[in-house]
C-alpha cells in the first residue's frame, strides 16, 4: 500500500511539473556531417509538395519537455534529406507518459485547405527487430484552425531505424475527419480553414539513456482522388530504382524459389547458398498479421498492423475498427503466386479486396487490389480456385 501511495505521489508530482522550455540551437555541437540516402540521390528525389517547414533555420524555435522528458533541438547535418539541414532532437524521459514538443516562434500559416500531411522522419527503432533499450515513440502534428481551436494529427508510431515518410490523411474524400482530434473539448470539433502549424509532438519518450530523432520537409497538401490510369504491365520505361519486376532487390547469389502448402498454410520458399527464407501465409484475419517470415530459422511477422483502409458508410475503416469484420471468400492458387480474396463488412455495406503474393529472389511481392467481381468458374489450367465457406 505504501509503495502504491509513493508511486501515486510521484505521478502527481510529474503531472504538476511545469514544462521545461529550452531554445533551439542553429549549430549542432556534435558537428557530424552525414550523407543523404543514396536512393534519394540516385532517384533525384525532391519534395512532392510545397514545404511548410524545411528546418533550414531554427532561430526562435523552442523545445517544451513534459512529465519527466528532457529535450534539445538542433539544426543539424548529421542526417541528410532535402536542403542542407535537418532538425535533430536529442531527448531522455522517465515514463511512457513523458513527451516533448518542438515549437516555432509563432504559428505558421498553412496555405489552402489541405486534407493530408506528411513528414520525413529519421527513426531509431525497427518494428520487426526492436531495440529493447530504445522506446517506441509516436509523432503528432499540432495545428490550430481559424477559430483558434487546436487539433492533433496522428502520424503514427516510429517503428523504423532509417528515413521514413510518415503520412496522415486527416480529411477523407467524403469530408469526414480521420486521424485528427481536438486538443481541447472547448471548441466545436470542426476544422475551420485556414490552418496554422503549432508544434511537432513526440510522445512515449521513456528513454532514460539519450535518444535522438531527425525531421525534415513537413508538407500539407490536398490529395488528387481522380482514378488512376490503367497501367501498362509489365512497365518498360520506369525510372530507377523501379524495374519491370517492381523495386525488388537483386540477390547476389543464385536463389531457387518454390511453393508448397501445409494444411491451410501457404508457403513460399527462397533457397540460396547463404540463406533460406520461408514466407508462411494463413488467410484468416484479412490483415497482413497473417504473414510470418522465417530467415535461417529466425521467425518474425514483418507486417503487423498492415492491411487496407476501406471506405464504408462514408467513413475510412480499418479492419481492426469496432463493427468491421472481414472474412476470406476465395483462394486462387497459381504456379508461382497465390491470390486471397476477402470481403469486409460494416453494417449493410461490404467491399471485396485481394492480396496477391509472389516470391521473386529473396523478396515477397504483395499486390493489393479492390475486387469488383470474381468468377470462380473461369479456371485456367495452371490455376486452382477454392471457394471459402
Amino acid at each position: 500500500m505504501r509503495c502504491a501511495t509513493l508511486l501515486l505521489l510521484a505521478a502527481s508530482a510529474l503531472a504538476a511539473e511545469a514544462p521545461i522550455i529550452l531554445p533551439a540551437k542553429n549549430a549542432d555541437p556534435d558537428g557530424k556531417v552525414g550523407e543523404r540516402p543514396y536512393e534519394m540521390v540516385w532517384a533525384k528525389r525532391k519534395p512532392a509538395h510545397a514545404e511548410t517547414l524545411d528546418f533550414e533555420d531554427l532561430g526562435g524555435w523552442t523545445t517544451a519537455s513534459f512529465l519527466g522528458a528532457r529535450a534539445e533541438l538542433f539544426r543539424s547535418r548529421e542526417e541528410q534529406m532535402f536542403g542542407t539541414y535537418t532538425g535533430k532532437v536529442a531527448y531522455t524521459g522517465q515514463t511512457a507518459t513523458s513527451y516533448l514538443e518542438l515549437r516555432p516562434p509563432k504559428p505558421i500559416l498553412i496555405a489552402g485547405t489541405p486534407q493530408a500531411v506528411q513528414l520525413w522522419v529519421r527513426g531509431n527503432n525497427w518494428g520487426w527487430y526492436p531495440k529493447p533499450k530504445t522506446a517506441r515513440t509516436y509523432i503528432r502534428v499540432v495545428v490550430q484552425d481559424a477559430k483558434g481551436e487546436g487539433f492533433d494529427i496522428d502520424l503514427g508510431q516510429v517503428n523504423f531505424d532509417y528515413w521514413f515518410l510518415m503520412h496522415a490523411r486527416f480529411v477523407s474524400p467524403t469530408g469526414n475527419l480521420a486521424r485528427i482530434s481536438p486538443v481541447r473539448s472547448t471548441g466545436d470539433g470542426k476544422l475551420d480553414y485556414p490552418l496554422s502549424f503549432v508544434a511537432l509532438r513526440v510522445s512515449g519518450c521513456s528513454d532514460k539513456r539519450p535518444a535522438k530523432l531527425s525531421f525534415d520537409s513537413l508538407q500539407f497538401y490536398t490529395p488528387d482522388d481522380k482514378p488512376l490510369a490503367e497501367p501498362k504491365l509489365p512497365p518498360t520505361d520506369v525510372p530507377w530504382p523501379t524495374t519491370p519486376d517492381t523495386i525488388t532487390p537483386t540477390p547476389k547469389e543464385s536463389v531457387r524459389v518454390s511453393r508448397s502448402q501445409d494444411g491451410p498454410v501457404h508457403i513460399f520458399t527462397a533457397s540460396g547458398r547463404r540463406d533460406r527464407i520461408r514466407w508462411s501465409y494463413l488467410p484468416k484475419t484479412g490483415t497482413l498479421d497473417d504473414l510470418t517470415v522465417e530467415i535461417n530459422g529466425k521467425r518474425f511477422r514483418p507486417c503487423v498492423g498492415g492491411g487496407p483502409v476501406v471506405e464504408l458508410g462514408g467513413q475510412q475503416c480499418r479492419l481492426s475498427d469496432p463493427g468491421v469484420t472481414a472474412r476470406p471468400v476465395m483462394l486462387e492458387s497459381r504456379q508461382d503466386s497465390l491470390k486471397a480474396v476477402f470481403e469486409v463488412h460494416k453494417g449493410d455495406e461490404a467491399v471485396q479486396y485481394a492480396y496477391e503474393f509472389r516470391a521473386s529472389g529473396k523478396s515477397l511481392q504483395i499486390t493489393v487490389t479492390e475486387e469488383l467481381a470474381y468468377h470462380p468458374s473461369q479456371v485456367q489450367v495452371d490455376r486452382k480456385r477454392t471457394i471459402v465457406t
